[in-house]
């Protein structure tokens, strides 16, 4: 069963909700079955362009994609039983992370970028 679970942080909101998702198309490693993935659609409420990666506990960084200033994108990633993180950097400033969320298959996540993120980043990579 799917679950509805919010995470708030000073930089990002994260949330499972029990929404349905649009088709999107594979990337990379993502499984196109929704039974064994996870549903990701990122907001990025900020000027800059964000890079977003999912990172599993013990797992490898798996990028999902670029999200423009201003603008949405979804993306479908492979299910792992362990705790996920996602990694934003935007372009030019700096990266930052989201908190650990434990997902189930079929959970659709939204990922918001807030507007004054770039004030907040770890410079660099």
């Amino acid at each position: 069963m799917k679950r509805k679970t919010t995470l708030l942080g000073g930089i990002l909101l994260l949330v499972v909700s029990v929404a349905c998702s649009r088709a999107t198309p594979a990337v990379g490693g993502v499984s196109p079955l929704l039974e064994d993935s996870v549903t990701v659609t990122v907001v990025n409420d900020n000027f800059y362009d964000a890079n977003v990666y999912a990172l599993y506990q013990g797992s490898t960084r798996d990028r999902l994609g670029t999200v423009i200033g201003h603008n949405s994108q979804t993306f479908r990633i492979k299910y792992h039983p362990r705790p996920l993180v996602m990694q934003m950097h935007l372009v030019g400033v700096g990266s930052t992370l989201s908190n650990e969320i434990h997902v189930d298959p079929g959970d659709v996540l939204e990922l918001r970028i807030m507007p004054d993120m770039h004030r907040r980043v770890t410079r660099g990579r």
